[in-house]
């Protein structure tokens, strides 16, 4: 089989997050929308971290999740190649990384945790941030503190022109090796999770399918258990 059909994949993509983006997803299209930028988290993440990292003291225990944030605040690709570049949507063979993105993070977004990390670390250490910094965070902590459960959108037929390859890769040749290993059984389920993408262009969720996570295990390479997701708000 091969993998592109009439400029279309014959395999399908994954998406993981959080139902707290659904609503906007449905409306909008899977990339149609970018929360995270109306919202302004990035923005607020810098000043958040500039003021934990002035203000309180960086034990051992947060220096790694200093540097998360960090890279996440300065939008880049870290030197061991991990793309911490947001406002863009992520698209993967493997529904194994894709699980493995929805549950890592309780918010299905990475910026979005890591805000709220810092966030509650402030907190916790009771320093008073600045009116506009509270002011601008606020839609950002009602946003993140709804109900949510981690979710999979699964969407087939999609035109290869509308990816791009993740960090800055040629997708005809990440479409050659895919093409390559789509046909082993064992080996696809593994080495796929090594070629994600990026949307160039929205997609509407009408061609493609809404799961609920229902089980998930990192430890190993393996199907995650899904089942229809039904959404239980109507709006944002």
């Amino acid at each position: 089989m091969a993998l592109i059909v009439d400029g279309k994949l014959t395999i399908p993509l994954y998406h993981g997050t959080s139902d707290l983006f659904y609503e906007s997803i449905r409306q909008f299209g899977l990339g149609g929308r970018n929360l995270i930028a109306e919202f302004q988290v990035i923005d607020l993440l810098r000043d958040l971290f500039t003021i934990c990292r002035t203000s309180l003291p960086n034990e051992e225990q947060w220096l790694v999740k200093m540097q998360v944030a960090e890279w996440i605040a300065q939008q880049c690709v870290s030197r061991g190649g991990l793309n911490f570049r947001h406002g863009s949507t992520y698209l993967t063979p493997s529904s194994y990384t894709a699980a493995n993105y929805a549950t890592s993070s309780e918010y299905g977004s990475e910026a979005l945790e890591q805000f709220m990390l810092l966030w509650n670390r402030l907190q916790e250490n009771g320093i008073e941030l600045q009116q506009q910094i509270s002011d601008g965070a606020r839609p950002i902590i009602n946003f993140a503190l709804r109900p949510k459960t981690p979710i999979l959108i699964k969407v087939d037929g999609i035109p290869a022109p509308v990816l791009a390859a993740e960090n800055g890769r040629n997708t005809a040749s990440v479409f050659q090796w895919l093409e390559s290993i789509m046909n082993d059984p064992i080996a696809f389920p593994v080495l796929c999770q090594q070629a994600n993408f990026e949307l160039r262009e929205p997609i509407r969720i009408g061609a493609a399918e809404v799961l609920r996570i229902v089980e998930h295990s990192q430890d190993r390479v393996k199907e995650p258990v899904l089942a229809p997701y039904v959404s239980t708000t109507t709006t944002e």
